[in-house]
């Protein structure tokens, strides 16, 4: 099964990257920072600096100049490969001035969707206040009786519950997809996985530490429904997530069968890793318990599981034909996309999440077509 966006729905959704996915920036930040160098030790060497306050003024005016360069423009070609600042909107609430994510700023003239915040904290699992990003669809306070989908998008290693809305820019692909009819209007809800500090949780319940997959489960989803107009069921609910939040995203789902109609795993491991045996208490059976490349092998699904699995083509695939493999000889629906010329970042989940949305949207209305 493949999916071939109309060139205006690509068009829409690539608006907005420009300067900051380019390389060009941060190469000519490096070479004024080179130029600067050569130019202070020619004025050095020719004994153009007269005194020492002005040499050493002089010196320390070059210094920082080419600092502040060397730093940016190495910032700059970070961010063209990771992606991680796809436009403007996204670089002013990272530097702080704006909202600390940024909405849709398109001026297609479309309706849009609203974000807000909400702080979630759960001293039982040992969750302290976490952030949680939402995303409710154009209407959404208009029509008070409507019900909605909801998608959940769990963010990679490092980053923050606003991942998704800054570097993922999913407020637009939502925004642009519904307007196109491509899917329906739905819910985005976008927790914070590290627990309240910067740990690597990888989505799992420590044995000593947060239980994020509880936590998750229950807190997020169970405050999900009862504080939003989502329809509460597994066919109306899609777990996402990108590089470790992929991985988490496929293992919780796994392990909630009755809780998740699809799954979005971009960028996925079969494993959690080997740092993750310590955060399990050093048992090799939890470790295999949570690693779908051990236990997907003859797995019993009472339900189908559509799961969509994208990397990209330049990047370690980690294993993901594995789990695709894997998946298909238990007789799952799988959508697998190589996206061709991306790496393991950010630019390679912007790329691909639309057409895992309308993949699993697809799946769940002919699932639910089926069994009617």
């Amino acid at each position: 099964m493949r999916y071939v966006l109309p060139t205006d729905v690509t068009a829409q959704l690539t608006t907005g990257g420009g300067w900051l996915e380019s390389y060009w920036p941060g190469t000519g930040l490096l070479t004024v920072a080179v130029l600067l160098t050569a130019v202070a030790i020619g004025r050095r060497r020719k004994g153009r600096a007269r005194g020492w306050v002005t040499r050493t003024a002089r010196i320390a005016a070059v210094s920082f100049a080419v600092l502040a360069c060397t730093t940016l423009g190495a910032a700059a070609l970070a961010n063209a490969y990771a992606g991680y600042l796809p436009d403007t909107a996204s670089l002013a609430g990272f530097a702080g001035l704006a909202s600390a994510v940024p909405a849709d700023t398109a001026s297609s003239g479309r309706p849009t969707g609203s974000l807000h915040e909400a702080v979630l904290s759960d001293a039982a699992l040992d969750i302290p206040p976490s952030s949680v990003w939402i995303y409710t669809p154009a209407g959404y306070r208009q029509q008070h009786h409507r019900r909605y989908p909801v998608v959940y998008l769990l963010h990679g290693d490092p980053g923050t519950s606003a991942d998704w809305f800054r570097a993922g820019r999913i407020a637009h692909t939502v925004d642009v997809l519904v307007a196109h009819r491509l899917i329906p209007a739905a819910i985005v809800v976008a927790p914070d996985l590290n627990g309240g500090g910067i740990q690597d949780t990888e989505g799992l319940d420590a044995a000593q530490g947060p239980k994020i997959a509880t936590w998750f489960t229950r807190d997020v989803v169970g405050w999900t429904d009862s504080h939003l107009r989502t329809v509460p069921d597994r066919a109306h609910r899609v777990l996402g997530g990108m590089s470790s939040g992929g991985y988490a995203a496929l293992d919780i789902a796994l392990h909630h069968l009755d809780e998740f109609g699809a799954v979005l795993a971009q960028e996925p491991y079969g494993d959690p890793g080997e740092g993750a045996l310590a955060r399990l208490g050093g048992s090799e059976a939890a470790f295999r318990a949570h690693s779908p490349i051990d236990y997907l092998p003859g797995m019993h699904f009472p339900q189908p599981l559509p799961v969509f699995c994208d990397v990209g083509a330049l990047g370690d695939p980690h294993g993901a034909d594995r789990l695709v493999a894997e998946l298909r000889a238990d007789h799952q629906p799988v959508l697998f996309r190589v996206e061709t010329n991306q790496h393991h970042t950010w630019s390679e989940a912007r790329a691909g999440i639309p057409y895992g949305l309308i993949f699993a949207f697809h799946a769940l209305a002919a699932q639910s077509t089926h069994t009617a």
